[in-house]
């Protein structure tokens, strides 16, 4: 029998693993072409701070873009976004960002 704290371990680690894969980069190109949205709807329900349709919004045109898939990883998609002074452009990417670099990593998810 699950305790009510090994369920809630579990959807959190749902709810990170839904807002890590918004911004695996080898996925961006399909992402362009089909919007992940059931993704999207489990990350922003469980991070209510993050406006849902402004994400969506940064998330298409950062998938559409050339010059983001050359990042690899979360941390350097976050690095390319300070350096570049777009905090302003992309401000709810940029919390995802924060959240995602802060969750614990398993040893499989390595590449973040």
């Amino acid at each position: 029998m699950l305790l009510p704290n090994q369920v809630k371990e579990g959807f959190c680690f749902i709810s990170d693993y839904s807002a890590v894969s918004l911004l695996e980069v080898p996925k961006f190109q399909e992402y362009e072409k089909k919007f992940p949205t059931q993704i999207l709807d489990q990350t922003t329900d469980v991070y209510s701070m993050l406006q849902k349709d402004r994400l969506k919004t940064e998330l298409r045109v950062i998938y559409s873009r050339s010059d983001f898939r050359n990042i690899t990883g979360a941390i350097s998609l976050l690095l390319f976004i300070i350096e570049n002074n777009l905090q302003t452009k992309f401000p709810e990417t940029y919390k995802l960002l924060l959240i995602v670099v802060t969750i614990p990593m398993t040893t499989a998810e390595a590449e973040r």
